[in-house]
C-alpha cells in the first residue's frame, strides 16, 4: 500500500509540474504581455493560473481574483489575444489586436444569474458564515453520485460540518427527485448548480465531485 501511494503522490508531482510548466509556456506566448499585465492588476488579479481545455482543443487561461465569483480568462486565437473578467452578471471582454491596440465590450451573462437555483450569493453566504463546509455536485445520471452523498451526509452529521448539495444544471429535476425518493436517500433541497466560482474551479467536469472550504476560502 505504502508503495501504491509513493508511486501515486509522484505521479501527481510529476503531472502537477507539467501543468504548471505548460501554463508557463502558454503564458509566454502571449505577445501583448504589458497590456495584459496591466488588466491583471486594474482587475485584482490573484497569482494562480488554472489551465482549461476548450471544445477546439486549445487551452484558455484562467484565475480568480480577490472578489469572489469574479475570474479573469486569457485566450489567443491567430492575431487576437482576449482577456476578459467574467462575473455571475456581465464580462467586461478587452481584444488586442496584433499591434496591441485594444478594444471593450461589456455584456451579460445571465448564465449564473439563477435566483432560485444554488448560485454565487448562496455560496458566499454559506463560506461566509460557516468556518468550514462541503459543497457536494451530483447528477442522477451518475451513480456513484448516490454513494457520495450517502458518504459525505453521514461525514457532515459525524464530524458536524455543514454539507450543500448542488444538481447538475442539464439534468432532469423530476428524475433527480424520482431516483432520491428510489433510493431512499434524503437531502433538504434539489437546487440546480448555477454558481460561476464553482464552474470555474472545474468542479462540473465530472460528477460526483465536491469542495472543501474553511474560513471563507476554498481548500
Amino acid at each position: 500500500m505504502n508503495s501504491l501511494f509513493t508511486l501515486f503522490f509522484l505521479l501527481s508531482l510529476s503531472l502537477n509540474a507539467a501543468v504548471v510548466k505548460s501554463i508557463g509556456q502558454r503564458l509566454s506566448s502571449f505577445k501583448c504581455q504589458k497590456e495584459i499585465s496591466n488588466l491583471n492588476l486594474q482587475w485584482l488579479a490573484t497569482k494562480e493560473w488554472r489551465g482549461h481545455p476548450t471544445a477546439l482543443g486549445d487551452i484558455q487561461l484562467k484565475r480568480p481574483t480577490q472578489k469572489f465569483a469574479h475570474w479573469i480568462v486569457l485566450e489567443k486565437n491567430q492575431d487576437t489575444e482576449t482577456i476578459s473578467l467574467i462575473n455571475p452578471l456581465q464580462v467586461i471582454k478587452v481584444e488586442l489586436n496584433k499591434n496591441c491596440q485594444s478594444k471593450m465590450a461589456v455584456y451579460p451573462h445571465k448564465h449564473y444569474s439563477n435566483p432560485n437555483g444554488f448560485n454565487d450569493l448562496k455560496l458566499m453566504n454559506a463560506m461566509t458564515k460557516e468556518k468550514k463546509g462541503i459543497v457536494l455536485l451530483w447528477s442522477p445520471g451518475m451513480d456513484h453520485s448516490y454513494t457520495a452523498i450517502s458518504r459525505l451526509s453521514k461525514l457532515s452529521r459525524e464530524l458536524n460540518i455543514p454539507i450543500h448539495y448542488a444538481l447538475d444544471p442539464f439534468a432532469d429535476e423530476k428524475l433527480a427527485l424520482r431516483s432520491l425518493k428510489a433510493k431512499k436517500i434524503i437531502i433538504p433541497s434539489v437546487e440546480k448548480n448555477s454558481s460561476l466560482e464553482l464552474f470555474y474551479r472545474d468542479a462540473s467536469i465530472h460528477y460526483p465531485s465536491f469542495l472543501i472550504y474553511k474560513d471563507g476560502q476554498f481548500i
